[in-house]
């Protein structure tokens, strides 16, 4: 059971093309005497745009579960995106930075960062850290630096310090944040 677990969490980080940023298998459930299968979760780090394409991607891949599970998906959304949205119109969805708090809006620009530099030919790797990511993207484009090395900073300490996070950590990581994203997108006009 624990093998199998194991793999089922791998092969759906696989299938969602997400890295596996942590995980847990509860093992040793019993209840009334009976075992209990282990419960195998995952954590994903991502900035999920647009909620309704992911939620109709997620039915259609857990349709083979069965028509109750695609079901139970699609419920989670009006009617009318889930047919926009299998219809290949684009829902009218998005991030409203205006209802983000300090510490969200920081991880943000750095994911926002991250799905740019992807779109230049230097997608985050899976199990990949944010450090990790900023050393290797300026041996492909040294431009972003030091910008990148200073939003990466506020990122980190935003995401895992314990300090609260306040509006000139968000200014510091916006300001990094626009060089970056302008760098990144003279880059792309030049592919």
């Amino acid at each position: 059971q624990l093998v199998e677990s194991i793999e089922g969490l791998g092969e759906a980080c696989a299938a969602f093309e997400t890295p596996i940023t942590g995980g847990n298998v509860s093992l040793y459930n019993e209840t009334l005497g009976e075992a209990i299968w282990p419960t195998p979760v995952v954590g994903i780090v991502g900035l999920l745009v647009r909620i309704a394409v992911a939620l109709v991607s997620l039915a259609l891949r857990v349709a083979s579960l069965g028509r109750g599970a695609a079901t139970w998906v699609l419920s989670a959304l009006p009617a009318r995106r889930v047919a926009e949205t299998v219809a290949r119109v684009r829902p009218r969805l998005g991030v409203h930075l205006s209802r983000l708090g300090p510490r969200e809006l920081i991880e943000y620009y750095f994911l926002s960062t991250a799905q740019r530099a992807a779109k230049v030919g230097v997608p985050m790797q899976r199990g990949e850290t944010a450090r990790e990511f900023s050393e290797r993207l300026p041996r492909v484009a040294p431009d972003v630096e030091p910008a990148l090395s200073d939003l990466t900073d506020t990122f980190e300490s935003a995401r895992y310090g314990p300090l609260p996070v306040g509006k000139t950590e968000v200014v510091r990581a916006r300001l990094s944040w626009a060089v970056v994203r302008e760098r990144l997108r003279r880059r792309r006009q030049i592919r």
